[in-house]
């Protein structure tokens, strides 16, 4: 279940509704207070490869760079973080996702998605002997996921919580999951954005544009400014499978590799691409899934970005085209955003330590002009 936002051959009053509706649902967001990704304390990386990204306070895409989010009716200010935060370097995978789904199966009940696969991210699948035990074939474990938002914000609770296993884990800490209930006019309740204080979390339309598409060095050193296409080119990339799958050496992404492959469609790991990267190094912005964001879109929908297995890099990859996918119902990819750790419990003792060893040196030498009194030297005195 997908929407077209935004693309050229839409009329301009379809845009014009689409861009004010979107405007309005920022600034609902907005007002709603985003925290910021400042968290003491250390921040588990739980195997997952994180990039910082960083430049707070960096400036939104201009008409110039992102056209799509600018018309005479509504403006769209995207691309500007006040913070630094981490983006996964890839999407989830197979092997990483497996793992909650095995923590979360307990608790599981078929009502919470629209399709089991939602859950189970496409991968994951029940053994002949047991069906009650799930495994993932080590040849896929490096496939990326497609999952429900709702069974993402899941994932983002258990890892806030430290992967425990108890339900109250999976049920909140990021995302409430008491609200993800249905209106009798069709819409829903789910809470619109992380809570204070999130460790892991789905990212925002701005995350995301950001990490994807923002340079800091884009028009020479220290001269900001937006490529069109998540992969440090205004040029869109090209489809065609790795080396290691049969391509010829010229490919890209794996963008609209299954459009047209039928019973002969081969799956793209994750990272098959290391040489097309954003700004930031963050791999496969094209290609792959289409990636939820955490920006709602109306009261049934969040924010795509990025081109799938099925999508046209053209389409679906530049800056200012965006999707829509039901949070309810539909299975899309998933980068997760984590909070930059800071200083840990230990290392803020230390340095109380370290405070107070100062201060009582100076305590224990009372200066008059330059010349210290006189006094018996202690063996740290003469260490120093």
């Amino acid at each position: 279940m997908e929407t077209k936002m935004n693309v050229k051959s839409e009329s301009g009053w379809v845009k014009s509704a689409w861009a004010m509706l979107l405007s309005a649902v920022f600034a609902a967001a907005c007002a709603a207070v985003l925290p910021g990704a400042a968290v003491a304390g250390p921040i588990p990386d739980y195997g997952l490869d994180w990039v910082t990204i960083g430049s707070p306070g960096n400036r939104a895409a201009t008409p110039a760079e992102a056209p799509g989010f600018f018309d005479a009716n509504a403006q769209l200010h995207i691309g500007t973080v006040n913070y630094e935060y981490r983006l996964t370097r890839t999407e989830i995978t197979a092997k990483q996702w497996h793992e909650f789904v095995v923590a979360y199966l307990p608790h599981y009940d078929e009502s919470q998605t629209f399709d089991p696969v939602e859950f189970t991210g496409g991968w994951s699948r029940p053994t002949d002997a047991d069906p009650s035990v799930y495994w993932v074939p080590e040849p896929v474990e490096q496939m990326p996921v497609s999952v429900g938002w709702r069974m993402a914000a899941r994932y983002a609770n258990w890892l806030h919580n430290d992967k425990r296993t108890d339900v109250a884990a999976f049920a909140s800490g990021v995302y409430d999951t008491s609200t993800f209930t249905r209106n009798p006019d069709g819409s829903y309740n789910d809470q619109l954005v992380r809570s204070p204080g999130a460790k892991f979390w789905i990212p925002n339309l701005d995350e995301w544009t950001k990490g994807m598409h923002y340079d800091p060095h884009r028009n020479g050193p220290d001269q900001e400014g937006y490529w069109r296409y998540p992969t440090t080119s205004d040029t869109a990339p090209i489809p065609g499978y790795p080396v290691e799958l049969g391509g010829n050496g010229t490919g890209q992404t794996s963008a609209s590799l299954h459009i047209d492959s039928g019973s002969d469609r081969v799956w793209v790991p994750v990272g098959s691409y290391p040489d097309v990267q954003s700004p930031w190094g963050l791999l496969d912005g094209s290609g792959g899934w289409s990636e939820w964001t955490e920006t709602s879109f109306g009261l049934r929908s969040r924010v795509l970005r990025g081109s799938s297995f099925w999508g046209i890099t053209t389409i679906s990859d530049p800056i200012d085209s965006l999707f829509s996918g039901a949070s309810h119902a539909g299975r899309h990819g998933l980068r997760l955003a984590s909070a930059v750790p800071g200083p840990g419990s230990a290392c803020l003792l230390l340095v109380s330590c370290c405070l107070h060893l100062s201060r009582s040196r100076r305590r224990s030498r009372t200066c008059v002009g330059d010349a210290p009194l006189s006094h018996s030297p202690s063996p740290s005195d003469s260490a120093e």
